[in-house]
């Protein structure tokens, strides 16, 4: 009797054993999932506030744009086209103009030379910390940019402080044609 006893002892711990290990499986992918699901949120929510800050970039260039169909005043120097040689109007003028007259409906952007960028061509900068609010450069984890590139398209793209990219945007910007300009 007493060797029954042992026998069914034994087959208890193994059962006990084998449904532990079966836990430990499931919690271990669980933790997985979780694990996974987490990093893809936060994945979507970076992306959703890059969205954000490159669409509000876009909608500040057209409304300079807007402003009339030939932009002029003295902030950008004189008639703004992404296509006008900076070097032949002042400072402030061409795409830099352009550019310059967008950073003041937008907190925290400055005109200056992009971090990266091997020919010193200037942009539109705004730097953003983990919340993607804006700061200065020094607390910075994301850098958005906006430059024009020869084919008169805005190019806007934000980065991580790796340099991976995160969103890029690309807007090709229509500017309305004065009378002059349509009867030659």
């Amino acid at each position: 009797m007493s060797r029954n006893r042992r026998t069914g002892s034994r087959l208890f711990f193994i059962e006990f054993i084998i449904v532990l290990f079966f836990f430990l499986i499931v919690s271990t992918v669980c933790l997985q999932l979780f694990t996974r699901a987490h990093v893809i949120t936060k994945r979507a929510d970076t992306l959703s506030h890059a969205q954000a800050a490159a669409a509000s970039v876009a909608a500040g260039v057209e409304e300079v744009l807007s402003d009339s169909p030939n932009v002029s005043s003295e902030k950008t120097g004189g008639t703004v086209t992404p296509t006008d040689n900076a070097d032949s109007q002042d400072e402030a003028g061409g795409a830099n103009g352009l550019l310059l007259s967008a950073a003041e409906y937008l907190p925290g952007a400055s005109l200056s030379a992009l971090p990266d960028d091997p020919f010193g061509q200037e942009g539109l900068v705004i730097f953003y910390d983990k919340e993607f609010q804006t700061c200065t450069a020094d607390d910075a984890r994301y850098l958005l940019s906006a430059t024009f590139d020869p084919t008169e398209t805005l190019q806007i793209s934000v980065t991580d402080y790796d340099h991976a990219p995160v969103y890029e945007f690309s807007v090709a910007l229509h500017r309305p044609m004065t009378r002059e300009e349509a009867l030659q």
